[in-house]
């Protein structure tokens, strides 16, 4: 997107460029890229549309050259007049396929009537699909798959690993022993050590519960984990709803990472809402999480949530998980990212777009986007990634059968050694 932007502006004096996502997250990461690599001027004016009456006003102003706007700016009313528009335009539209049919396709064929539309998704567009696909949006430019992608090393493979949670830890000897187990890799002095940082963790799990042996088994990975131990790496854990991952975030505050975890959903706290839920209610546990342990004060989720995505992105020492449900699963970028822990049931695309949050690049000592299952997701996760590497996918190539075979490690591993020695 960002060579053929540079491209169209070289060469076109008269072209304008106007990208269409629907999430705020990605408008914001595309301004930043198209500073970054030249695109726009680093002095240069927001690229970001602030309105539906910004948008409009932009329009028609030949001097905004490049622009990038939320899907919900056009006005969906197909029979509403047409804005005056300027200039020849070239409409990259970002998460093409997932949002971008229907009455908003129409519309902005409607507005920017003679504009030149190239699509970019990373949702899988199936064979069966195809001819509703080709009819809205045209036939394939190009498709990239995610094997292509790891051989290229633009991206990292993943690495997958299903684990079973003790469903009943009662005793400090239940606890110790599994403590064994888990690090038994460990010489004696790095499990003295690793214990002295968890002085509180038998009275977290003095009691019954599955959640609090995620809580465990996660905060024994930071403990070990070459990667979490160097504070270069982060993980997110996916929670299967807003209650749980309130839940999950008081656990988690009796623990090492308590200082170093955050809280994202899509839970707004009212006081309105709530001045007649019971106080054992689910609705006021959540409320309370939020205006007693998560905001500060005066703070808003908002102003929480950006500072907290900063620190994750920019400073990962200083906010090491992310809990969430479905918010940031999809177009956050955050090289930290390692591993991602799954406790919620997700299928298909949105299981795929979840994984690969932890498969970007940063640095050598990141070798995968490492995926922990809780929810015995095999299945999903090998059918995910069989459609992104596949014929499967709605395109005129012919290929394989599409299944992935899930790598052997322990070969992959000696394969690696055998290799290292030869040379």
């Amino acid at each position: 997107m960002v060579l053929l932007a540079k491209w169209i502006l070289e060469h076109e004096p008269d072209a304008r460029i106007l990208i269409f996502t629907d999430r705020d997250e990605l408008d914001k990461q595309i301004e930043g890229v198209l500073r970054n690599t030249g695109v726009v001027g680093a002095s240069a004016q927001s690229t970001r549309v602030s309105s539906r009456a910004d948008l409009i006003e932009k329009l028609a102003d030949p001097g905004q050259r490049v622009m990038s706007a939320l899907l919900h700016k056009i006005d969906a009313n197909l029979s509403g007049e047409r804005p005056h528009i300027a200039g020849k335009f070239y409409i990259f539209v970002d998460e093409a396929h997932r949002t971008q049919g229907g009455n908003m396709n129409r519309q902005m064929k409607r507005w920017f009537q003679g504009a030149i539309f190239v699509g970019f998704t990373g949702t899988p567009l199936l064979k069966q699909d195809k001819e509703m696909t080709t009819e809205v949006f045209g036939t394939f430019i190009h498709t990239y798959k995610f094997d292509e992608a790891v051989e290229d090393k633009v991206v990292l493979d993943l690495k997958y690993e299903a684990r079973n949670v003790p469903q009943r830890l009662t005793s400090p000897e239940l606890i110790n022993d599994w403590f064994d187990a888990q690090t038994r890799s460990l010489n004696s002095s790095q499990k003295a050590l690793l214990k002295m940082r968890w002085a509180n963790m038998e009275k977290l799990m003095s009691s019954e519960g599955r959640k609090r042996g995620i809580v465990f088994d996660i905060v024994k990975d930071f403990g070990i984990k070459p990667r979490f131990i160097s504070g270069r790496g982060t993980a997110i854990l996916v929670a299967p709803s807003i209650y749980d991952a309130c839940h999950y975030y008081r656990m988690f505050q009796q623990t090492p990472l308590g200082p170093h975890t955050a809280l994202i959903t899509s839970y707004q706290p009212n006081h309105n809402n709530i001045s007649r839920e019971p106080a054992g209610s689910d609705e006021r546990y959540k409320f309370d999480t939020y205006t007693q342990h998560v905001l500060g004060s005066g703070q808003t989720t908002k102003q929480y949530e950006d500072e907290m995505k900063r620190r994750f992105i920019e400073e990962p020492e200083n906010c090491k998980l992310l809990i969430v449900v479905s918010k940031l699963l999809t177009g956050f970028d955050a090289p930290s990212c390692t591993y991602i822990y799954l406790d919620n049931e997700l299928h298909d695309h949105n299981l795929f777009q979840a994984i690969c949050r932890t498969n970007r690049l940063d640095g050598a000592d990141k070798d995968y986007g490492h995926v922990v299952d809780y929810k015995e997701l095999f299945k999903d996760v090998q059918n995910a990634i069989a459609v992104y590497t596949s014929d499967q996918l709605a395109t005129d190539a012919q290929g394989d059968d599409g299944n992935v075979i899930l790598k052997d490690w322990k070969a992959e591993g000696k394969a690696q050694l055998d290799a290292a020695h030869e040379a």
